[in-house]
């Protein structure tokens, strides 16, 4: 059940990254720094989500990631985050640079509502 539920907050994340947060701003290919934060602070929020309502396994986040560079990667509308259209203009390059972008915020954001969970647990009011 919790590989289920990895996968869909990957397809989410994609969802929300190439199809609605596109729909709100308009994000130049060569504006990297609003495209860093848009992916990353769009995969926090998602993560946060998920882990508020579903069980999410570290080694699953691990394992859907490919699902989301071959999604970014196949489908991406009008070279979304300027995919394929940088200086060496390989899409393959910016999809992964993207798709660790997901990565290190979905991990991070699970290290710490881990942390925050276990010290809920061991932490006694007085």
């Amino acid at each position: 059940m919790s590989l289920l539920n990895s996968i869909a907050m990957i397809l989410t994340t994609y969802m929300v990254q190439f199809f609605i947060v596109p729909l709100f701003l308009q994000i130049g290919s060569s504006d990297s720094l609003r495209i860093n934060l848009t992916i990353g602070i769009s995969s926090i929020l998602v993560t946060l989500i998920f882990m508020m309502f579903r069980e999410i396994k570290a080694r699953y986040i691990f394992l859907c990631v490919i699902l989301y560079y071959g999604l970014a990667y196949l489908f991406n509308p009008n070279a979304a985050y300027g995919i394929g259209r940088g200086f060496l203009n390989l899409p393959e390059l910016d999809v992964l640079v993207l798709t660790l972008i997901v990565l290190c915020s979905q991990i991070t954001t699970w290290v710490i509502v881990k942390i925050f969970n276990l010290g809920k647990l061991t932490v006694e009011p007085k």
